[in-house]
Protein backbone atom coordinates (compact mmCIF):
# COMPACT_ATOMS: atom_id res chain seq x y z
CA UNK A 1 0.00 0.00 0.00
CA UNK A 2 1.42 3.57 -1.02
CA UNK A 3 0.13 6.89 -1.21
CA UNK A 4 0.77 8.49 -4.57
CA UNK A 5 1.61 12.01 -4.83
CA UNK A 6 2.42 12.79 -8.46
CA UNK A 7 6.27 12.83 -7.83
CA UNK A 8 6.88 9.29 -6.32
CA UNK A 9 5.13 6.51 -4.00
CA UNK A 10 5.42 6.69 -0.40
CA UNK A 11 4.89 3.33 1.52
CA UNK A 12 2.31 3.26 3.82
CA UNK A 13 2.32 -0.98 4.67
CA UNK A 14 4.03 -4.02 3.36
CA UNK A 15 2.68 -7.44 3.10
CA UNK A 16 4.65 -10.53 2.30
CA UNK A 17 2.79 -13.94 2.00
CA UNK A 18 4.73 -16.63 -0.09
CA UNK A 19 2.05 -18.75 -2.31
CA UNK A 20 4.02 -21.23 -4.28
CA UNK A 21 1.74 -20.52 -7.12
CA UNK A 22 4.31 -21.76 -9.77
CA UNK A 23 4.44 -25.48 -8.15
CA UNK A 24 4.26 -28.15 -10.93
CA UNK A 25 3.88 -25.22 -13.99
CA UNK A 26 6.86 -26.37 -15.00
CA UNK A 27 6.37 -29.90 -15.69
CA UNK A 28 2.16 -29.40 -15.92
CA UNK A 29 2.42 -26.16 -18.07
CA UNK A 30 -0.90 -25.14 -15.81
CA UNK A 31 -1.61 -23.55 -12.63
CA UNK A 32 -2.74 -26.36 -10.06
CA UNK A 33 -6.44 -25.56 -8.14
CA UNK A 34 -4.38 -25.48 -4.86
CA UNK A 35 -2.07 -23.33 -6.27
CA UNK A 36 -4.53 -21.02 -7.31
CA UNK A 37 -6.55 -20.86 -4.00
CA UNK A 38 -4.09 -20.67 -1.55
CA UNK A 39 -3.31 -17.46 -3.70
CA UNK A 40 -7.06 -16.27 -3.71
CA UNK A 41 -7.14 -16.82 0.38
CA UNK A 42 -4.45 -14.37 0.44
CA UNK A 43 -5.85 -11.46 -1.50
CA UNK A 44 -9.51 -11.74 0.32
CA UNK A 45 -7.13 -10.45 3.10
CA UNK A 46 -5.67 -8.46 0.92
CA UNK A 47 -8.74 -7.18 -0.18
CA UNK A 48 -9.96 -6.55 3.42
CA UNK A 49 -7.15 -4.68 4.31
CA UNK A 50 -6.98 -2.40 1.45
CA UNK A 51 -10.69 -1.61 2.02
CA UNK A 52 -9.33 -0.79 5.51
CA UNK A 53 -7.07 1.67 4.13
CA UNK A 54 -9.11 3.24 2.03
CA UNK A 55 -7.40 2.08 -1.02
CA UNK A 56 -8.64 3.70 -4.41
CA UNK A 57 -7.13 1.39 -6.62
CA UNK A 58 -5.41 -2.21 -6.04
CA UNK A 59 -3.69 -3.62 -9.11
CA UNK A 60 -2.24 -7.53 -9.01
CA UNK A 61 0.70 -8.38 -11.29
CA UNK A 62 1.53 -11.52 -12.01
CA UNK A 63 4.81 -12.75 -13.30
CA UNK A 64 6.75 -16.32 -14.53
CA UNK A 65 4.18 -18.74 -13.43
CA UNK A 66 1.10 -17.01 -14.97
CA UNK A 67 2.91 -16.46 -18.09
CA UNK A 68 4.12 -20.02 -18.48
CA UNK A 69 0.28 -21.69 -17.63
CA UNK A 70 -2.10 -22.31 -20.50
CA UNK A 71 -4.39 -21.20 -17.52
CA UNK A 72 -2.63 -17.87 -16.87
CA UNK A 73 -5.41 -15.71 -18.12
CA UNK A 74 -8.60 -18.17 -16.70
CA UNK A 75 -6.64 -16.82 -13.53
CA UNK A 76 -6.70 -13.71 -13.55
CA UNK A 77 -10.24 -13.16 -14.62
CA UNK A 78 -10.58 -15.01 -11.49
CA UNK A 79 -8.73 -12.58 -9.82
CA UNK A 80 -10.93 -9.74 -11.26
CA UNK A 81 -14.11 -11.67 -10.58
CA UNK A 82 -13.64 -12.64 -6.97
CA UNK A 83 -11.59 -9.78 -5.53
CA UNK A 84 -12.51 -6.62 -7.89
CA UNK A 85 -7.94 -6.12 -8.52
CA UNK A 86 -7.17 -4.79 -11.64
CA UNK A 87 -4.79 -7.51 -13.38
CA UNK A 88 -1.79 -7.12 -15.45
CA UNK A 89 0.36 -9.91 -16.75
CA UNK A 90 4.13 -8.54 -16.98
CA UNK A 91 6.33 -9.85 -19.72
CA UNK A 92 9.76 -10.87 -18.31
CA UNK A 93 11.29 -7.53 -19.93
CA UNK A 94 8.79 -5.31 -17.73
CA UNK A 95 9.46 -7.61 -14.46
CA UNK A 96 13.29 -6.80 -15.42
CA UNK A 97 12.77 -2.98 -15.65
CA UNK A 98 10.44 -2.84 -12.69
CA UNK A 99 13.09 -4.80 -10.62
CA UNK A 100 15.65 -2.12 -11.68
CA UNK A 101 13.00 0.36 -10.75
CA UNK A 102 12.28 -0.93 -7.17
CA UNK A 103 15.96 -1.56 -6.02
CA UNK A 104 17.23 2.01 -7.35
CA UNK A 105 14.20 3.60 -5.77
CA UNK A 106 16.49 3.26 -2.42
CA UNK A 107 20.09 2.58 -3.32
CA UNK A 108 21.62 5.11 -6.26
CA UNK A 109 22.85 2.97 -9.57
CA UNK A 110 25.99 4.06 -10.09
CA UNK A 111 27.83 3.00 -14.35
CA UNK A 112 27.53 -0.34 -14.62
CA UNK A 113 25.14 -1.64 -11.99
CA UNK A 114 23.86 -5.18 -12.47
CA UNK A 115 20.74 -6.26 -10.68
CA UNK A 116 19.81 -9.85 -10.03
CA UNK A 117 16.94 -10.92 -9.04
CA UNK A 118 15.92 -14.92 -8.91
CA UNK A 119 12.39 -16.29 -8.34
CA UNK A 120 10.58 -18.92 -8.17
CA UNK A 121 10.05 -19.35 -12.15
CA UNK A 122 12.68 -16.85 -13.50
CA UNK A 123 15.43 -14.73 -13.04
CA UNK A 124 15.73 -11.53 -14.16
CA UNK A 125 18.93 -9.67 -15.14
CA UNK A 126 19.23 -5.82 -15.39
CA UNK A 127 22.16 -3.05 -16.64
CA UNK A 128 21.54 0.12 -15.92
CA UNK A 129 23.19 3.33 -14.34
CA UNK A 130 22.32 6.64 -13.34
CA UNK A 131 20.05 6.97 -16.50
CA UNK A 132 17.89 4.49 -16.10
CA UNK A 133 18.07 0.66 -17.95
CA UNK A 134 20.47 -0.05 -20.62
CA UNK A 135 19.88 -3.98 -21.13
CA UNK A 136 17.28 -6.58 -19.58
CA UNK A 137 16.61 -10.39 -20.13
CA UNK A 138 14.30 -12.58 -18.35
CA UNK A 139 15.64 -16.51 -17.83
CA UNK A 140 13.11 -19.14 -17.00
CA UNK A 141 15.71 -20.13 -14.43
CA UNK A 142 14.02 -19.66 -10.57
CA UNK A 143 14.00 -21.60 -7.57
CA UNK A 144 10.83 -23.88 -7.88
CA UNK A 145 11.50 -24.16 -11.73
CA UNK A 146 14.72 -25.55 -11.09
CA UNK A 147 13.95 -27.85 -7.56
CA UNK A 148 11.25 -29.60 -9.45
CA UNK A 149 13.58 -30.27 -12.33
CA UNK A 150 16.61 -31.51 -10.63
CA UNK A 151 16.00 -32.27 -6.85
CA UNK A 152 15.08 -35.45 -5.44
CA UNK A 153 15.59 -34.74 -1.50
CA UNK A 154 14.98 -31.88 0.49
CA UNK A 155 18.52 -32.86 1.75
CA UNK A 156 21.47 -32.66 -0.78
CA UNK A 157 25.07 -33.18 0.59
CA UNK A 158 27.94 -30.54 -1.36
CA UNK A 159 28.77 -33.37 -4.03
CA UNK A 160 24.78 -33.40 -5.07
CA UNK A 161 24.63 -29.84 -5.23
CA UNK A 162 27.22 -29.44 -7.68
CA UNK A 163 26.47 -32.40 -10.03
CA UNK A 164 22.82 -31.40 -10.47
CA UNK A 165 21.97 -32.61 -13.68
CA UNK A 166 21.89 -29.17 -16.18
CA UNK A 167 20.27 -29.83 -19.31
CA UNK A 168 20.57 -28.31 -22.82
CA UNK A 169 17.52 -25.84 -22.43
CA UNK A 170 18.75 -24.86 -19.31
CA UNK A 171 22.00 -23.83 -20.35
CA UNK A 172 20.82 -21.25 -23.30
CA UNK A 173 18.79 -20.01 -20.75
CA UNK A 174 22.42 -18.86 -18.95
CA UNK A 175 24.16 -18.43 -22.58
CA UNK A 176 21.43 -15.23 -22.87
CA UNK A 177 22.39 -13.39 -20.08
CA UNK A 178 26.38 -14.00 -20.48
CA UNK A 179 26.45 -10.60 -22.39
CA UNK A 180 24.58 -8.41 -19.55
CA UNK A 181 26.65 -10.27 -16.89
CA UNK A 182 30.02 -9.15 -18.59
CA UNK A 183 29.02 -5.07 -18.56
CA UNK A 184 28.34 -5.05 -14.64
CA UNK A 185 30.83 -3.53 -12.34
CA UNK A 186 28.66 -3.61 -9.02
CA UNK A 187 26.44 -6.71 -8.47
CA UNK A 188 22.95 -5.98 -6.28
CA UNK A 189 21.23 -9.44 -5.81
CA UNK A 190 17.30 -8.94 -5.23
CA UNK A 191 15.44 -12.42 -4.04
CA UNK A 192 11.69 -11.49 -3.11
CA UNK A 193 11.35 -15.31 -3.29
CA UNK A 194 13.42 -16.26 -0.60
CA UNK A 195 14.52 -12.80 1.34
CA UNK A 196 11.27 -10.58 1.21
CA UNK A 197 10.94 -7.11 -0.75
CA UNK A 198 12.83 -4.50 -0.46
CA UNK A 199 15.84 -6.24 0.13
CA UNK A 200 19.20 -6.58 -0.98
CA UNK A 201 22.58 -7.07 -0.88
CA UNK A 202 25.34 -5.26 -3.32
CA UNK A 203 29.13 -6.98 -4.73
CA UNK A 204 31.48 -5.55 -6.47
CA UNK A 205 32.97 -7.13 -9.37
Amino acid sequence: MADVDGAGLAEVERLLRITRLGDRVDADGRLSDAGMERVHTVLEGYAARARELGAERVLATATSAVRDADNGSEFLAGVRRRHGFETRLLSGREEAELTYRGVTSRLAAGPGTLVCDIGGGSTELVLGGPAGVVDATSLDVGCVRMSERCLRSDRLSAYEQWSLPWDEATRNEFRHGVDVVRSGETLVGAARFAAGAGRHGSFDK
